[in-house]
């Protein structure tokens, strides 16, 4: 139970908490420390394993996304091919 309470918490820190908590503190006054941060990120946290669980939410978004598009579209195109 307190794992899953850990990696729930892990999970919805931002980057610059989950790496300051870590010990991880790496100044981003250079290119070299913001990717050297980024790479510690992506190797030392669960990301992508984050991202499956909001599979279902991304989905929705991109879907919204196309259909707005279609119903933009649509109209513009037959605007242009009814000249």
């Amino acid at each position: 139970m307190n794992a899953s309470r850990n990696y729930k918490r892990q999970a919805n820190a931002d980057f610059l908490a989950y790496m300051r908590r870590m010990g991880k503190a790496i100044s981003v006054s250079s290119p070299t420390g913001l990717m050297r941060r980024f790479r510690c990120f992506v190797v030392e946290t669960n990301w992508d394993h984050d991202l499956w669980g909001l599979e279902k939410w991304m989905d929705l978004f991109c879907w919204t996304v196309i259909a707005f598009s279609l119903l933009f579209l649509i109209p513009v195109t037959l605007s242009a091919f009814g000249k």
